[in-house]
């Protein structure tokens, strides 16, 4: 039969792989590539916007009107001054920016280029160091530094000869200026002299400078160049190995440390390289600058560099804390990552618990530990950089003192050229602490890596090895073959002591506190299945069964080698094999997910998606087959996310079947159709081995292998095996009379489940935002645009006050007064003396006051940027801490529509810019425009016609900023939505690695990384670009400045003493300097404050759910701490919607539930069962009427109040990485008596006091991520023992024993009656004959009440739907009784 799916015939399928990454890489990224080119984008109205001559707003250009980075191309002139970057302002000022006004890069940047290269070098230098080191077992961390080097050899070199070219242009200036002072000396004393040589040696220095501003600007933009490409290496680098990864690396580095690597550390290694230069082009110029200083000074010069020296190595000290501190503070920070990762993909679960104020307390924890070292390095920082800034003036102090001491020098022209060069190694010095600060975290950042990277990879040839070929020789017909084999699991043990333990006198952390950067473990082999034999036929249809926990899911992996070591014996395989396990769904659409990489055939998908029972699922979507699938299916329900895995593994069409409980999700009618239509239809011929506890299968299967539960198995036809095993025997006797109606029942849980999220999945389509297309989930990234506002500066330096309140702004201004003014005077004074200014004082007085100005401004220096570090650093916590505050209270829509990776991009990059990166500008920039201020006051004193000219600079200077800002702040906005689409796709390969491994479609997803790095190195290169650009133009007018300044004083238009002339050359040589930084600086401190303004949105901003406790609500609500005392509960006319203007999916539902009394749920296609649980947790606010609970109505109390109360048991159990403790009791409130009484409850353990440290179940076993290491059914039963440890009033039942056996199945409802015989019990029914004990059913029909009564009353009744449905299950009315 052929389906012909809504939309699927209005889009052509492609023809290619290649063509579908590109179609599916468009539609990640329409949002930012495509703008609407269609649409004429409208004029953005700005300051000098009514001054352009035309107003006309140009188009978005399309794809292919794209043009290469023109960097590096097209004439000389426009390559050196920048001028390729104007048309984009022009475009910037007119009408927002978006990358599709962008570059594209040219071949040689391009990922898929440059990456071979640098794994080439790579492999090469790891190799030669393991021939030349064969007994180490670690890798120098400089192999990754040297790879990199050399990988950009050329572009290292030329920009490390630039920046030194830059530098001794630099510092050779002030031997010019030394004798355009002179000049200006003996010109004071005879006015007669010409000009002419003056306006010379002017020009000579203002020229030395412009061509020391080109010229370094082109070292910068190579440099930072570097820095992005390396970034992208890096990242596939990561991405590569974590698809090749042992178990043991997998377990030693957790998904959360591989994202901390990913958006902290490979940050900090960008930014370390691009400041290569600064470290590298530190000696020559230094080297020249001391050489000019002797030659000056003589050997007065000798104290000043002693000093300068002393400095330099004083500044080594803080350096190497300030690496250890890192340390420290990398722990904290990578399990805050990983914690907000396991917040959004578990938040669900943490609404239905009421855990959201404990996971707040946990990050706060976290987030305090962090941050204290945090405010340490940047203590560190500010007491390294007062040094640095405070060094020229203490250096030249000393220099000039000894000068006087030794020669009684007082000539202007050696003090001042000398200061100047003084200046030029304070300066050497500063970048220097700034490139070594930034190396230092960069160097840790590669040794971090370096411990990842050297981790013993899969044997690429593991499987040729697992496998035995040998074993099949001369048996063609043999599909699978084990002899004599053993199995085991890999057990890990961690034995690393969080940081905090280590410290003396400190009390270990409870489980959940623990730290979990990079474990360290003992392992262990563990064996599972041993002395194993077994043969399958090619063609046959095998069933896999068992008690829970007995092993199923190991022999499924012990056949497709996936996770599981062979000890001893052979297994051969002849065929491609594919294992369908835990399902896993991949962000796209669910064409995508099936195809997965191949092309399509339409024919052969119609048959998949008809034999799996998608058919109707997809006619019913918004978007047919191109609907959009939220992360990890958030949107699907169990049996659909099952389903659409087992249509992938099918469309693959291997040779051998691998399904592990892929029919547990599913209803009974669904499983039979798929049964009949796939296993024993479109598939029968194939080799099929199929694990699961439905035994009903059994019969049907060419033969049956049951795992007794003590590592062995039996095999055999269904009558031999139930003759022969007894275990089989009683289990099958055991379902055969319990559950015989399982095979038979139709309409129960999956169908109506699954229509319920069809229904979610058009609301999720359609609502949020009009724009969206139907097919469409996610909504695009909110991206500000145009300025910053202002409130944003406001609300962040409320959020930095802390203890100092109010005045903390106040006090910071008074220190930066006093810093510059005491620096700025301390010169001014020594001008004074010089000239002895005031006859009256004594030399003892000019050098004593010139000593205690010098000293005050270093003292005032570090109280400044003491005040600043504490304002940013406790900005930065707040702000984070509110952010989180406010996502653990956002409704779930929220989480359904937005993905993994662009939340913890907020959580992640954006933090660590305020943590790192805002801080060290903001001290800098502060200082520099009261140093900038400084300068131009001082020379209107001094040259009162300057003021004159200041205007026209003011006025250049805000208008080169106002053009800039304009697009450069857009584009660095475009830079932030960029990576959040290489997080969300990194996070997706990791999350699915082991499907993706299976299905060989690594390259895919490595291949999409390329494409998604290329695409923030198109904007990340025009951001350094603005960067450069903005630096050359504003250290041009600060050259102007300059030349204005010297004119007048050499032309004489006021009359200016020799020290006043070498003052203010100083201070406008500084000054031009200082423009540039200034407004760069600023620039990207704005560029930065992004950051700021995107977890505000989060922390102020996010859309919110009701209040969470009722003391919050207004009115006040009492609620006595004993409700509910009866869990009676009444829905009154309730009709839900799940958002405004959406259908209703519970429509004027009015039933009453009393004291204590067990209702079983269930109903047709679409009868809105899950919406009753989403309306009782309130996880979607009623459209009408009321739910009470002992009469209080529940939209009037807090969501804590309420959902503390509930307790569910969800069809697929969340478990958290850590312990069994940490997961029944993730907050220590419970003794470990009532943990382990509830173990045994739930049936995981018999006898607690038995138990030893070793079993699977103790509470301090290990739980990995998702639970990976248990059995869906041992979650499930984990799940329960969760639900008795809450001892609520009502309990939900979601499928809550889908995945267990039938005996299992059988304790557990009896547990669920002793147990909670005092509860009121929802049960959402999965198999009919389980609820048909329960006091009374409810059948839903499309949102409204069909039935509700009595189950043998509504049996009874003729013509009703529950008796419809009995019947369809052949249950009698003998099991009523």
């Amino acid at each position: 039969m052929n389906y012909n799916f809504k939309t699927s015939s209005d889009v052509d399928p492609p023809d290619s792989e290649a063509d579908m990454l590109q179609a599916d890489i468009e539609a990640n990224t329409s949002s930012i590539d495509k703008g609407q080119p269609s649409v004429q984008p409208e004029l953005v109205q700005r300051i000098f916007t009514p001054l352009l001559l035309s107003k006309k707003v140009p188009p978005i250009p399309d794809e292919e009107e794209r043009t290469e980075f023109p960097a590096y191309k097209g004439n000389w002139i426009s390559r050196i001054l920048l001028l390729w970057l104007l048309p984009l302002y022009k475009t910037g000022y007119l009408r927002t920016v978006t990358q599709q006004d962008l570059w594209t890069l040219g071949d040689e940047f391009q990922l898929e280029k440059t990456y071979p290269k640098f794994q080439k070098i790579f492999e090469q230098k790891v190799a030669d160091y393991r021939s030349k080191n064969p007994d180490s077992e670690s890798l120098p961390y400089s192999i990754i530094a040297f790879s990199l080097f050399q990988c950009f050899r050329f572009k290292c070199l030329m920009t490390i000869f630039l920046k030194n070219v830059a530098d001794c242009l630099m510092a050779f200036s002030p031997l010019v200026t030394k004798h355009l002072i002179s000049f200006v000396e003996e010109r004071t004393i005879d006015s007669s002299i010409p000009v002419g040589k003056g306006i010379g040696l002017t020009f000579g220095v203002c020229l030395m400078l412009l061509a020391r501003t080109l010229i370094e600007a082109q070292s910068n933009l190579l440099s930072f160049h570097i820095g992005g490409e390396s970034r992208t290496l890096l990242t596939k680098m990561i991405l590569e190995k974590s698809f090749i990864s042992t178990v043991e690396t997998k377990h030693k580095f957790s998904n959360g440390v591989l994202l901390s690597f990913l958006s902290n550390d490979i940050s900090r290694i960008d930014l370390a390289l691009s400041l290569l230069p600064e470290l590298t082009a530190f000696l020559i110029p230094t080297v020249v600058a001391i050489v000019l200083l002797i030659v000056n000074m003589k050997e007065s010069a000798l104290a000043g560099i002693a000093v300068f020296l002393l400095v330099l190595v004083s500044i080594g000290a803080p350096m190497q804390v300030m690496m250890s501190i890192r340390d420290k503070a990398n722990v904290h920070t990578d399990k805050r990552v990983e914690l907000v990762r396991e917040i959004v993909q578990s938040i669900k679960v943490i609404k239905f618990y009421s855990w959201e104020d404990a996971y707040d307390t946990i990050v706060k924890v976290v987030r305090a530990n962090e941050i204290q070292y945090v405010f340490k390095i940047q203590i560190l920082i500010s007491v390294v950089v007062a040094i640095a800034l405070s060094a020229s003036p203490i250096v030249t102090m000393v220099a000039v003192l000894v000068y006087h001491k030794v020669s009684d020098g007082r000539n202007p022209a050696v003090i001042f050229s000398s200061m100047t060069l003084f200046a030029i190694l304070n300066f050497k010095m500063i970048t220097l602490t700034m490139s070594l600060s930034s190396g230092a975290d960069g160097l840790n950042a590669i040794r971090r890596l370096m411990k990842y990277f050297q981790c013993k990879d899969e044997d690429p040839a593991y499987l040729d090895t697992y496998y035995d070929s040998e074993l099949l020789k001369g048996h063609e017909d043999i599909a699978i073959k084990i002899e004599n084999a053993e199995f085991q699991w890999l057990k890990f043990e961690d034995i690393s002591k969080p940081e905090e333990e280590q410290e003396k006198g400190e009390k270990p952390k409870k489980d959940s506190e623990k730290e979990t950067e990079i474990k360290e473990s003992r392992s262990e082999y563990v064996t599972i299945l041993k002395s194993i034999n077994l043969e399958i036929i090619k063609g046959e249809f095998v069933v896999i069964t068992g008690p829970i926990g007995s092993g199923k899911s190991s022999l499924l992996a012990a056949l497709s080698g996936i996770g599981i070591h062979k000890a001893q014996g052979k297994i051969a395989m002849n065929g491609s094999s594919l294992l369908c396990g835990t399902p896993w769904i991949q962000n796209s659409t669910i064409r995508d997910n099936v195809l997965f990489g191949q092309p399509m055939d339409q024919a052969k998908y119609n048959q998949v998606i008809s034999a799996c029972c998608l058919d109707r699922d997809i006619e019913q979507l918004p978007a047919g087959d191109l609907t959009e699938i939220g992360e990890r299916g958030v949107n699907l329900s169990g049996g659909q996310k099952a389903r659409l895995s087992l249509a992938r593994v099918v469309y693959s069409d291997s040779d051998i079947v691998l399904l592990d409980d892929v029919l547990s999700a599913v209803d009974a009618n669904v499983g039979k159709t798929i049964v009949e239509n796939l296993l024993l239809g479109l598939i029968k011929g194939k080799t099929i081995v199929l694990a699961t506890h439905q035994l009903s299968l059994t019969s049907k299967a060419d033969r049956v292998v049951f795992v007794n539960g003590d590592g062995s198995i039996d095999a055999g036809s269904y009558e031999s095996l139930a003759s022969s095993n007894q275990k089989f025997r009683e289990l099958l006797e055991y379902s055969l009379s319990n559950h015989d109606e399982e095979e038979e029942e139709t309409d129960a849980k999956d169908q109506q489940e699954q229509t319920q999220k069809n229904e979610e999945l058009k609301k999720l389509n359609l609502q949020k935002v009009l724009s969206l297309s139907e097919n469409q989930l996610y909504e695009d990234e909110e991206r500000a645009v145009n300025a910053i506002p202002l409130s944003t500066y406001v609300e962040y330096i409320n959020s930095g006050r802390g203890v100092f309140g109010y005045s903390v702004i106040p006090l910071i201004f008074l220190f930066i007064l006093l810093s510059i003014f005491c620096n700025l005077f301390s010169n001014v004074w020594l001008t004074y003396w010089l000239e002895d200014k005031f006859p009256s004082l004594n030399e003892g007085t000019y050098i004593g006051l010139y000593i205690t100005f010098t000293f005050a401004s270093v003292l005032f220096s570090i109280g400044e940027f003491g005040l600043e570090s504490y304002v940013v650093v406790q900005a930065s916590k707040i702000l984070n801490l509110m952010a989180m505050s406010r996502l653990l209270h956002a409704p779930m829509w929220f989480f359904d529509t937005t993905p993994i990776g662009r939340i913890i991009n907020r959580f992640s990059k954006d933090t660590n810019s305020l943590d790192n990166e805002i801080g060290g500008r903001l001290k800098v920039l502060v200082h520099m425009i009261g140093m900038a201020i400084g300068a131009l006051v001082l020379a209107i004193v001094y040259v009162p016609w300057f003021a004159i000219v200041v205007p026209f600079i003011a006025f250049l200077l805000f208008a080169c900023a106002n053009c800039y800002q304009a697009t450069s702040r857009e584009v660095k906005r475009l830079e932030a939505i960029n990576r959040s689409f290489i997080l969300n796709n990194f996070n997706e390969s990791i999350s699915g690695g082991t499907t993706i491994k299976s299905f060989g479609s690594q390259h895919r997803f490595i291949a999409r990384n390329s494409v998604f790095s290329d695409r923030l190195n198109e904007v990340y290169f025009v951001v350094v670009s603005n960067q450069r650009w903005i630096s050359l133009s504003l250290d041009s007018l600060g050259v102007v400045a300059l030349f204005i300044v010297s004119m007048m004083v050499i032309t004489g238009v006021f009359h200016v003493s020799a020290s006043a002339a070498g003052l203010l050359i100083y201070y406008m040589t500084d000054f031009s300097w200082l423009v540039s930084n200034i407004l760069n600086d600023y620039v990207e401190f704005e560029n930065d404050m992004n950051s700021v303004e995107r977890l505000m949105q989060y922390a102020k901003y996010m859309a919110q759910e009701a209040p969470y406790r009722s003391s919050d609500m207004n009115p006040v609500q009492s609620l006595q701490s004993s409700w509910p005392e009866s869990g009676a509960i009444e829905f009154d006319n309730v009709s839900l919607r799940y958002r405004e203007n959406l259908p209703l999916v519970l429509n004027n539902l009015s039933i009453k539930i009393k004291e204590s009394e067990k209702i079983g749920i269930c109903g047709r296609t679409g009868a809105g069962k899950s919406s009753l649980m989403v309306a009782l947790y309130r996880l979607s606010e009623l459209s009408g009427g009321s739910i009470t609970i002992d009469g209080v109505d529940i939209s009037k109390i807090g969501l804590h109040d309420l959902r503390s109360k509930l307790s569910i048991i969800p069809q697929d159990p969340v478990l958290f990485e850590g312990t069994i403790r940490r997961n029944l009791d993730p907050f220590s409130e419970k003794t470990d008596a009532q943990l382990w009484d509830a173990l045994r409850r739930s049936h995981l353990v018999k006898d607690p006091e038995a138990i030893q440290k070793t079993d699977k179940f103790h509470l301090d076993s290990a739980v990995v991520e998702n639970g990976e290491n248990f059995s869906l059914g041992e979650r499930q039963l984990i799940a329960l023992a969760r639900a008795l440890v809450r001892q609520t009033r009502i309990l939900i039942l979601d499928e809550a024993t889908s995945s267990v056996d039938y005996e299992t199945d059988h304790l557990i409802q009896t547990t669920i009656a002793e147990e909670f015989k005092s509860c009121t019990i929802l049960c959402i029914a999965h198999r009919l004959k389980t609820i048909v004990g329960y006091d009374r059913i409810l059948v839903l029909e499309k949102g409204r009440l069909e039935e509700f009564g009595r189950p043998l009353e509504l049996y009874q009744r003729e013509g009703g739907l529950f008796k419809e449905m009995c019947m369809s299950a052949k249950i009698s009315e003998a099991d009523f009784v």
